[in-house]
C-alpha cells in the first residue's frame, strides 16, 4: 500500500524541473587533479614568523575561562652588591597578585660583599625564598643567571635584575601565557623611578608608595640619549610601536632584555643557557634571544608584566656599562648572524655561521667530497657544511677525516643507520646557521646557489626559498634542465612535490613542524616541505642553482612503487593536520597513474550524514530530479545530489560548497520554544525565507547538530510548504522523538518510523494526503 502512495507522488511531483536538473548533471565538470575541487580551501597559516596571534587568544580564552591557577613558577634575582635595592624588589615580589604558594624567589649572588644573604632569613618566614652564590670573579652575569635557574624546582622561569621591583601583576600577566604555552618568550616592561625615599618595609606594607613613585630621567648612558627630554622611556616601546608588538619585526630577540623576561624552562632543552663567554655588560641576551628564535619560539611584550627600574643610589651604577658593551660587541658580532648585527663582511670564518648546509650520506665514497666541495666553494662565504654519516659500511667516513679533518667549517658525525629522515633530522639539529641549505651527497651545487636565495629571506614570513635544478650524469656531465613548476602555490603543493633543488629554509620553522618523519622511507622530502609551507611562505627563484646526478640508484627511482605509496601517505598526513581530514581525501581514479592525484568528499553514510536506508527510501520516493529542502548537510547530501536537486540549510561554514548541492547559509539565532526547553535556537529565518526556493517535493529535517536543537521546525512550521513529505532523521533520539509527536499534532499526519538495521538509527516519514 504505502508502496503505491511514494509511486503516485512520484507522478504528482514530477515536472520539466527534474529533467532540467538531471540534464545540468551531464554537464557537471569531473576533479581536475592539481586543482582543489569547490568547497576545499587550505587553512591560513597560522603563527608566521613572530605572529603570535593565535597565542593571544589561547591566553584570553584562558583568562575568561577564569580557571585556577596550578603552574608553579621560580623568579631568579641576579643580584651584586644591591642589598638595599634588592630588599625593595622582594618586597614586590611579596604583594603579587598571583598565589603565593606557587612562587618561588631564587636570589642567585654574583659574589657581593655588602651582605646580601643577611636577607634571606628575614624573609624567609614571609615567602619560599632560597639563595645560591658563587665567588666574585668580576662580572659574571650569565653564569650567575644560569646558576639560579639551574636551583629551580619549578618548570617555569622569570628572571628579574635585583634592581627590577614588579608591580603586583607582574606574575600573574606572565603565567597566563605560560598557562597556555611553552612555545613562547615573554618580555616585560619597565619604568625608571627612585626608591631612595622609601624603604623596604613601606613597600612590603603599601606597594601603593612605589607605584606612585614618579619616572625620572635614568643616568644611564645607553639609554638616555643627549638632549633627551622629560622622562627616560623604555627604549623597545618605540619598536613595539613601528612592529606591530614585535609581530612585524624581522629579528624580534631585539627586544629579549634579561632583567625581566619570563619562559619555560623546557625552552633549555634545545636553546641552552645563557652564554657564559660574555663576561663583561651587554651582549648576552641577544645572543641568547638569537638561539631562541632560531629554535621557533615567539616573543611576546606583556604589558602587565611591568617592573619598576630602580636607579642606581646617588645615580651611579658601579657597572661600566659602554666600556663592556665596546668588549661584548665584537663577540656579539661573531655568535649572532641575524642581519641587524652582522654585516655584509669578507670574513669566512665565525664561531656560528650565517648559513648552514647540511648532507645527509650513506655509502656516498663516490661523490660525497665533490658534494661537500662544492657547498665550501659558494661565492657566499659565511656558511658551514654539517654531514651526519648513516652507518656508511664504505669509504665515506675515512674520506670526511682525511680530507676536512683540519676544515673548521665541515663537521661530521656518524652514527647508527637508522635512514635518511633520522640522518636528516640529526644534521639540522647540529645546523649553528638560521638559515639551512639542503643538499643530498651524491649532488652539487652551482657557486653562487647560496648567494642566490638569500635577499629573499629578507622577508621574515618567507620560510623557504628554493631554485630549479639540472640533471648530471654519473661522471658528472650535464643531460638536460629539471623539471620546473614556476609558481609556488600551497594548493598545488598538496598534490605532489613541486618544491624543487636548490632548498634553503629557515631552521625557526624547522623547530615549529616534526621534522622528517622518520617512518617514511621516501617521499621524505615532499613531507617535510607540506609541513614547512603550513607555517611559513615559499618563493620560488626561476634560477638553476643545483645539479641532480642521476646514476641509476636514486632511491625515488630504485624505490617508486613505494615513493607512490608514502606520497598518498603524506598528503593524507597534511590533510589530518589541516584538520581538513573529515571532509576530504585524497583518490587516485586511474590506477595506472598513481601521481593522478584528486581530492573528494570524505565519508559515506553515517557521522554527519543519512544512513543507507534512508538514502534508499528517499531514491525510491522521488523521480530523479526531485528537488529537496535539507535542514542541515553532510556526507550523504553528496549522494543525493546524484539523483536529486539539493537545497541544504547550513550554519556550518565548513561544510559550505562541499557537495554539488545550493548552499543557505544562515547562523544560528537564539530561538527558544517552552515545549524544548534544552535547546537553544536555530537557523537564521531571515535568511531562509530570502533564499529557498517556493517549489520542492521533499523536506529533510537533519539539522542544526543535537547540541542546539531541531525544535526550530516545529515551530516555523508553517513557513514551509504543506503538501510535501517530511522525513525527521534520527528519531531514535529522545529529543527528535518528541519533535516528531509535536509535529504529528501539528500537521494531522501519522508517522511511519523506519529503523535502519546495519546502524540502529531510526527515521520518521510524515506523507501528506494523496
Amino acid at each position: 500500500m504505502f508502496g503505491k502512495i511514494m509511486k503516485s507522488f512520484n507522478r504528482l511531483f514530477f515536472t520539466d524541473r527534474k529533467k532540467e536538473y538531471l540534464e545540468t548533471l551531464k554537464t557537471q565538470p569531473k576533479p581536475i587533479p592539481g586543482q582543489l575541487p569547490p568547497g576545499m580551501k587550505i587553512p591560513l597559516i597560522q603563527g608566521k614568523a613572530n605572529d603570535y596571534t593565535f597565542i593571544e587568544e589561547l591566553k584570553n580564552d584562558f583568562v575568561k575561562s577564569k580557571k585556577n591557577y596550578s603552574l608553579g613558577v621560580s623568579i631568579v634575582v641576579p643580584v651584586y652588591n644591591r642589598k638595599d635595592i634588592l630588599a625593595k624588589t622582594l618586597s614586590g615580589i611579596i604583594n603579587q597578585t598571583y598565589p603565593s604558594e606557587l612562587i618561588e624567589t631564587i636570589v642567585a649572588d654574583d659574589g657581593s660583599s655588602d651582605g646580601v644573604e643577611e636577607l634571606i632569613p628575614e624573609y624567609s618566614n614571609i615567602m619560599d625564598i632560597r639563595y645560591v652564590k658563587q665567588e666574585d670573579k668580576g662580572y659574571r652575569l650569565s653564569k650567575i643567571r644560569n646558576l639560579g635557574i639551574k636551583a629551580a624546582k619549578h618548570d617555569y622561569i622569570i628572571i628579574l635584575d635585583c634592581d627590577m621591583l614588579p608591580i603586583p601583576e607582574l606574575v600573574e600577566s606572565y603565567m597566563q601565557y605560560l598557562h597556555i604555552t611553552t612555545k613562547a618568550v615573554l618580555i616585560g616592561y619597565r619604568r625608571f623611578v627612585c626608591t631612595d625615599d622609601v624603604s623596604a618595609e613601606e613597600i612590603r606594607k603599601d606597594i601603593n608608595v612605589a607605584l606612585n613613585l614618579p619616572d625620572i630621567v635614568t643616568n644611564n648612558p645607553i639609554i638616555t640619549k643627549k638632549g633627551s627630554k622629560g622622562p627616560t622611556r623604555d627604549w623597545r616601546e618605540e619598536i613595539y610601536n613601528k612592529t606591530n608588538l614585535l609581530k612585524d619585526l624581522d629579528y624580534p630577540f631585539r627586544a629579549f632584555c634579561g632583567g625581566n623576561v619570563a619562559f619555560s624552562k623546557s625552552l633549555l632543552l634545545t636553546a641552552k643557557y645563557f652564554d657564559e663567554d660574555f663576561n663583561n655588560w651587554g651582549g648576552e641576551d641577544i645572543e641568547m634571544g638569537y638561539r631562541v628564535y632560531n629554535n621557533g619560539f615567539y616573543f611576546i611584550p606583556v604589558k602587565g608584566a611591568t617592573a619598576l627600574h630602580q636607579e642606581p643610589e646617588g645615580g651611579e651604577s658601579s657597572v661600566d656599562r659602554e666600556g663592556g658593551k665596546s668588549i661584548t660587541h665584537d663577540l656579539l658580532v661573531d655568535k649572532c648572524p641575524a642581519a641587524h648585527y652582522r654585516k655584509q663582511s669578507p670574513r669566512e670564518l665565525y664561531s656560528v655561521p650565517k648559513v648552514s648546509i647540511y648532507i645527509p650520506a650513506y655509502n656516498a665514497e663516490k661523490y660525497i667530497k665533490e658534494a661537500v666541495d662544492s657547498a665550501l666553494n659558494q661565492t657566499f662565504k659565511d656558511l658551514e657544511v654539517v654531514i651526519v654519516d648513516d652507518g656508511s659500511t664504505d669509504n665515506t667516513a675515512k674520506i670526511l677525516e682525511d680530507t676536512y679533518s683540519s676544515n673548521k667549517r665541515v663537521t661530521w658525525v656518524t652514527q647508527k643507520n637508522q635512514g635518511i629522515s633520522a640522518a636528516s633530522n640529526k644534521a639540522i639539529s647540529l645546523c649553528r646557521g638560521h638559515l639551512i641549505g639542503q643538499l643530498d651527497s651524491d649532488d652539487r651545487l652551482k657557486p653562487r646557489a647560496v648567494e642566490t636565495l638569500l635577499p629573499y629571506f629578507k622577508d621574515s614570513n618567507i620560510g623557504c626559498v628554493y631554485g630549479n635544478y639540472e640533471i648530471i650524469d654519473k661522471k658528472g656531465d650535464f643531460q638536460r634542465d629539471g623539471w620546473n613548476h614556476k609558481t609556488f602555490t600551497r594548493e598545488r603543493l598538496l598534490y605532489g612535490m613541486i618544491v624543487h633543488h636548490f632548498r634553503m629554509f629557515r631552521k625557526r620553522d624547522w623547530r615549529r613542524i616534526s621534522g622528517f618523519d622518520t617512518n617514511l622511507t621516501n617521499a621524505v622530502d615532499f613531507d617535510l616541505f607540506l609541513k614547512l609551507s603550513e607555517v611559513s611562505d615559499f618563493k620560488h627563484v626561476n634560477a638553476v642553482l643545483y645539479e641532480y646526478r642521476l646514476h641509476g640508484k636514486n632511491t625515488s627511482i630504485v624505490d617508486i612503487e613505494k615513493q607512490d605509496i608514502n606520497t598518498q601517505i603524506v598528503i593524507e598526513n597534511s590533510l589530518k593536520r589541516l584538520r581538513l581530514d573529515n571532509f576530504w581525501k585524497s583518490f587516485v581514479p586511474d590506477p595506472e597513474k598513481p601521481r593522478g592525484i584528486i581530492f573528494r568528499p570524505e565519508g559515506d553514510f553515517g557521522g554527519w550524514s543519512i544512513s543507507k536506508s534512508l538514502f534508499e527510501f528517499i531514491k525510491e520516493l522521488l523521480e530523479p530530479g526531485s528537488r529537496i529542502i535539507e535542514t542541515g548537510s553532510g556526507w550523504g547530501t553528496g549522494e543525493l545530489a546524484k539523483s536529486f536537486e539539493m537545497y541544504s540549510i547550513e550554519h556550518d561554514s565548513n561544510f559550505l560548497n562541499i557537495h554539488n548541492s545550493n548552499y543557505i547559509y544562515a547562523d544560528i539565532i537564539d530561538d527558544f520554544d517552552d515545549n524544548f526547553p534544552n535547546e537553544t535556537g536555530w537557523y537564521n529565518l531571515d535568511i531562509i525565507k530570502k533564499e529557498l526556493p517556493k517549489d520542492y517535493d521533499l523536506i529533510l529535517v537533519d539539522g542544526p547538530p543535537g547540541t542546539i536543537g531541531r525544535s526550530g521546525f516545529y515551530k516555523h512550521l508553517d513557513f514551509f510548504r504543506s503538501n510535501v513529505p517530511i522525513i525527521i532523521d534520527d528519531v531514535d533520539r529522545k529529543d527528535e522523538l518528541a519533535l516528531l509527536g509535536k509535529i504529528e499534532i501539528k500537521t494531522g499526519r501519522k508517522a511511519i518510523i523506519h529503523e535502519d538495521n546495519e546502524d540502529g538509527k531510526h527515521f520518521a516519514v510524515l506523507m501528506p494526503e494523496a
